[in-house]
């Protein structure tokens, strides 16, 4: 193969790895026009969009400058780059290592194509046998495995055709078999098992993930071993098929199980890492397929800890326009597994509500420390300080420097010393947080209550209101009325208020509208008003007694409880 061939042929991976549309998008908006998109030209002024991207043919044409050319030619162009800078933007960008497809490596790419080959002649072969395997069909049924994502994901059985077709790629392509670690003494590393082939993000296969069909088989899960095509740390599993979904929002799971659920279920949106730790590798892989990112890991031990390990990665990229958020499961509970449980209503309405990074950076550095402690409170700022120093924005780096004093109510400036502030003088009260959100909240349970017809309302309880805030003692007098008498109707209530002062502040009340129940608004204002209980003990929290200290946990506590009901499904 001559010199030339081999350049030709990086190039044509390069542009087939790389998604036109992706790539345009980050500077052209674009709208689907039958089979191809359209926007506004970047290269000359217009008010009529003349600039037409075809995503099949990979190619740019504009009908006003006539401007043309692939991927590479756009990013030339917009960036005023020379065609090595261009092709070396890209292939950084999309993690595409052009050395495996060299000049000097004319051997290796030979051998990787027979490789595309034989993996893909294994899943042929895979996918006859799961439709001629009554017990693999039927394992796939018991996992709601559909047949749309059997199909989509090409999901197979290693039944006999798989046996035939490795014998036959054994005899005529041995050292591809080898090297891609399909054999394990003399025998079929997947043999009878489920396969789930892993492609990259052209579509071609380079490994295979399997399952056992049955509980006591061990190991349950087998993968291909890292080969020269599959590297674990660099593979996005359904990558190829998120492409295709033309989604800007992509959830990011643990493992191909999960997104195959989840796909059954009609989220067409997820990808996983592959059971490995998210990597930089990974992010360069995905950040530019989707504008908002949702990790949403198992809820176990395990789960937690790779969710924050994602985003201390994931802090070096992080700018003001990243949307990146963390979706946490109950303990017990895997994507799958909660889904199955609750229904795929109940996992949208905890993705709608997924906690955007930066609250849960500093939510989980609040699990890690206790912060009603001094040195707890030293370790904390310790911890969250040497995590931003990663940051490389400069902007998101000073926000969250003063988030970290703001989430521990110390005064950046000059914090008074015991000597200079005496016990007597602690402020009793500190400007509430989030006051907008809070009202807006009160205004739903108002008129949610007041509009109810006589069904049972329960799980009622008092709102903490400590600086009596009439629309908390409003419905504080409804919420004791309800505990008492649960089926009493909305108009009712009202009744009770008339001729009163409350009967105002009722009638000035704006219709916010919510699809929540009571008690989740009620646990959310409790949320807030123990926070400025909390606030207002943290401020001199060094010179709290053992009784105080006591208290400030039990607040600490019944917080986190509440935080778990107001993030139920509804």
């Amino acid at each position: 193969m001559s010199s030339d061939h081999c350049r030709f042929e990086s190039l044509k991976f390069l542009t087939e790895a790389v998604d036109i549309v992706h790539e345009i998008s980050k500077t052209v908006t674009l709208k689907k026009r039958g089979q191809s998109f359209l926007g506004l030209c970047p290269f000359h002024h217009e008010k009529t969009p003349s600039f037409s991207v075809s995503q099949e043919r990979r190619f740019f044409y504009c009908f006003g400058c006539h401007a043309k050319g692939d991927v590479i030619a756009f990013v030339m162009r917009q960036h005023n780059l020379s065609f090595i800078a261009a092709v070396e933007k890209l292939a950084s960008e999309y993690n595409i290592k052009l050395s495996d497809y060299s000049t000097t490596q004319t051997t290796k790419s030979t051998h990787q194509i027979a490789a595309h080959k034989a993996l893909r002649s294994l899943v042929l072969a895979s996918k006859q046998d799961l439709e001629n395997s009554p017990t693999a069909l039927h394992y796939c049924q018991t996992r709601k495995l559909c047949s749309a994502a059997r199909s989509n994901y090409h999901i197979g059985y290693s039944g006999p055709a798989f046996q035939m077709m490795l014998s036959k790629l054994i005899k005529s392509e041995p050292d591809v078999i080898k090297d891609q670690g399909l054999m394990v003494r003399n025998r079929s590393r997947f043999h009878d098992r489920l396969l789930f082939p892993i492609q990259n993000n052209e579509g071609k296969v380079i490994a295979f993930g399997s399952r056992s069909l049955t509980a006591d088989a061990k190991p349950k899960y087998v993968n291909s071993p890292e080969t020269p095509l599959f590297k674990k740390r660099d593979v996005i599993y359904g990558i190829y098929q998120f492409k295709k979904a033309e989604s800007t929002e992509m959830i990011i799971v643990e493992g191909y199980m999960d997104v195959l659920s989840l796909y059954t279920y009609g989220l067409q949106n997820c990808v996983a890492c592959m059971g490995t730790a998210f990597t930089q590798s990974h992010w360069k892989t995905i950040k530019y397929y989707a504008k908002h990112f949702i990790f949403c890991f198992d809820g176990d031990r395990a789960g937690r800890q790779a969710s924050w390990q994602s985003l201390n990665v994931l802090l070096a990229h992080i700018t003001p326009l990243s949307k990146v958020s963390y979706l946490l499961l109950p303990d017990d509970h895997d994507p799958d597994s909660f889904v199955r449980a609750h229904g795929i209503e109940a996992f949208n309405a905890l993705i709608k509500h997924a906690t955007p990074w930066d609250a849960y950076f500093f939510q989980t550095l609040s699990e890690h420390h206790d912060i009603t402690l001094p040195m707890g409170r030293a370790s904390y700022m310790e911890e969250a300080k040497k995590l931003i120093e990663t940051i490389k924005n400069d902007s998101i780096k000073q926000i969250m420097t003063h988030e970290i004093y703001k989430h521990l109510n110390i005064h950046k400036e000059a914090t008074p010393s015991p000597k200079q502030q005496a016990p007597s003088a602690r402020p009793y009260r500190i400007k509430q947080q989030n006051e907008r959100e809070r009202t807006r909240i009160a205004y739903q349970l108002i008129n949610s209550l007041s509009q109810k017809e006589s069904t049972i309302e329960t799980e009622l309880t008092h709102i903490e209101n400590p600086d009596d805030n009439p629309l908390l003692t409003l419905l504080n007098l409804w919420i004791q009325h309800l505990i008492s008498h649960p089926r009493t109707s909305g108009k009712t209530l009202i009744s009770l208020i008339n001729g009163t002062s409350l009967f105002e502040t009722f009638s000035t009340t704006p219709d916010e509208k919510t699809n929540y129940p009571p008690r989740i608004l009620i646990a959310k204002l409790r949320i807030y008003a123990i926070q400025d209980l909390i606030n207002n003990m943290m401020v001199t929290c060094e010179t709290l007694g053992e009784e105080e200290r006591k208290k400030l946990k039990e607040l600490i506590a019944q917080k986190n409880q509440l935080q778990s009901i107001s993030t139920q499904p509804i």
